[in-house]
């Protein structure tokens, strides 16, 4: 069985960003956009009042007629705007409303052609106007794109004092256009965010759903690991002169993203030197690289990799746990886990595989799982897999574990599993 296909977060945004094209378009109150001068605003108000019969005209055709015949003048950044939201409103297809890519290119390329002055202007009049917070920040999304693939500066500048009240995706974009920097020029990156933190700019705050993010750890977190590759003793001085909790919350982040195997060594080199507990350190650092695709992807990546016993068993661990603990639905049983911990990490099968069944215990039954775990305590010889089992099961289980625990032949480790209950 595969795991369930979800959207792509783009295919959200580009559909919240139709819906705030089309009210831009439509809503009198937004047209300020299209109009020329300082009082863009009111005289499209004025206008719309005009055309719905109040205000001095007389709600007449002649007076609706004779308004839209003498448009205001409109200035180069509100035509390009016009015509930009105009061809955003073709972006998604006819019924049934597939994203045409194409003319998503054509869209983003818009923006990329218009100065990043006038995407500013853009993003003032899109302040001012009375869409919606959430729509607003969708079409803001697609100016920050636009101005961080060519002055990330400026846009960091601008969006990191916007993410109060975003989703996660916002800081996100924020983070790959702050990648993206640090790999083109890593001084001035290094330089922007030590300011950043020195004016006390990057101090934490509370997402959409009152997710609370340190915008801090995650920038950092990017350069660390962007001058680890680049330039090692840059990093090494950086991490040092970090506290030990901040050290910790590095590796609550995706250290091995795709990458190039010389990359992925010199990411893995620097957590041996500066982690006292190197498998602890792997496991956190390469969570979110070891869980993505099928355990296929987590053997290729393993295989990049190429860790120490320990740390593939950290690893292996991991993989395993990402993929019962939560998700939606389970896509491997009992056996193929087994088969891939015996082929992935052999001498530490044993323990893994008794942790495995204690986990899956979020699908199946105790005495499903406790009848594996002495099935394979018995083909090994060995009481490892039934204590790792034991101590990894759900305590709602505790009459059960209590008695299966006395099988247990090493009374020390026995007195250990019991320990777990005050026993």
């Amino acid at each position: 069985m595969t795991p369930p296909r979800r959207l792509k977060p783009v295919t959200l945004a580009v559909s919240a960003c139709v819906l705030v094209a089309s009210v831009l378009w439509l809503s009198p109150g937004a047209r300020g956009l299209f109009r020329g001068g300082a009082d863009g605003g009111k005289e499209s108000s004025d206008a719309a009042a005009k055309s719905s019969g109040a205000g001095d005209g007389d709600g007449s055709a002649e007076s609706r007629t004779r308004v839209r015949e003498r448009p205001p003048e409109l200035n180069k950044t509100q035509r390009q705007v016009r015509n930009l939201l105009s061809e955003q409103l073709g972006v998604l297809g006819p019924p049934p409303r597939r994203i045409d890519m194409e003319r998503l290119k054509e869209f983003r390329a818009e923006l990329d052609r218009m100065d990043p002055e006038d995407l500013l202007a853009v993003l003032a009049e899109l302040d001012a106007s009375d869409i919606n917070a959430s729509d607003k920040g969708n079409l803001a999304s697609f100016i920050a794109g636009s101005l961080g693939r060519r002055d990330p500066r400026l846009a960091l500048d601008t969006f990191v004092g916007r993410l109060a009240g975003r989703g996660f995706g916002a800081l996100d974009q924020l983070g790959h256009i702050y990648v993206r920097w640090t790999a083109t020029d890593p001084a001035a990156a290094s330089e922007w965010f030590d300011r950043q933190v020195a004016q006390g700019a990057l101090a934490p705050v509370a997402l959409l759903g009152k997710l609370k993010i340190d915008p801090r750890i995650y920038f950092e977190s990017q350069l660390l690991r962007t001058q680890v590759a680049l330039d090692p003793a840059a990093a090494d001085a950086r991490f040092d002169a970090m506290p030990e909790d901040v050290r910790e919350k590095m590796l609550f982040d995706n250290w091995f993203p795709t990458a190039s195997p010389e990359k992925t060594q010199a990411l893995a080199e620097f957590l041996r030197t500066h982690y006292e507990d190197v498998p602890a350190a792997f496991a956190k650092a390469g969570s979110k690289r070891i869980q993505e695709g099928d355990l296929g992807d987590a053997e290729k990546f393993l295989e990049v990799l190429n860790p120490a016993p320990d740390e593939r068993a950290a690893l292996v661990g991991e993989a395993l746990r990402t993929r019962l603990k939560g998700p939606d639905e389970l896509t491997i049983t009992p056996e193929e886990a087994r088969e891939w911990i015996v082929k992935q990490s052999p001498q530490d099968a044993g323990r893994l595989t008794g942790t495995m069944l204690g986990q899956m215990m979020e699908w199946h039954e105790f005495s499903e799982m406790s009848r594996l775990a002495l099935q394979y305590r018995e083909e090994s010889g060995s009481d490892e897999v039934l204590v790792a089992f034991l101590k990894s099961a759900p305590d709602k289980s505790k009459a059960e574990i209590l008695q299966l625990a006395e099988q247990i032949e090493d009374p020390v480790v026995r007195e250990e599993v019991m320990e777990r209950f005050g026993k």
